[in-house]
């Protein structure tokens, strides 16, 4: 069967002059992770410390709610160390490193599970 143009369609450019576009940054949606890191500081220290310091709650209790956010402030910086570092050789390399993207999307996703049970903990221990 022959192949039937429309008329009425516009013309392709031509495949030389089409390049595809940019990609866009994709890091540029990351770039507030130090301040997810400090903002995960405060809300697992300042409750404890806050209770801790208008005497609700006695030391050492205090310093069982800040250990039991210990799992996920050491996620969220090493997250944050791997997206330093993957960054880095992405941007020297020019290639995507999917692996290094796992990783820290793998630390972001434990980060937020130990964050979640922390709060559980925390929930225990002060309802003893």
């Amino acid at each position: 069967m022959p192949d039937i143009e429309d008329p009425n369609e516009p013309d392709e450019p031509d495949a030389a002059a089409w390049a595809p576009p940019t990609p866009p940054n994709a890091w540029s949606k990351w770039e507030p992770r130090a301040l997810q890191v400090f903002v995960l500081h405060v809300i697992a220290l300042a409750p404890a410390l806050g209770l801790n310091l208008v005497g609700a709650i006695s030391q050492r209790t205090a310093n069982w709610l800040m250990a039991c956010q210990g799992p996920a402030i050491f996620c969220a910086w090493a997250g944050l160390i791997a997206f330093l570092v993957v960054r880095a050789r992405e941007q020297r390399s020019g290639a995507r490193s999917e692996r290094g993207r796992t990783l820290i999307l793998g630390l972001d996703l434990f980060t937020a599970i130990f964050a979640v049970m922390g709060i559980g903990f925390w929930l225990a221990i002060l309802a003893v």
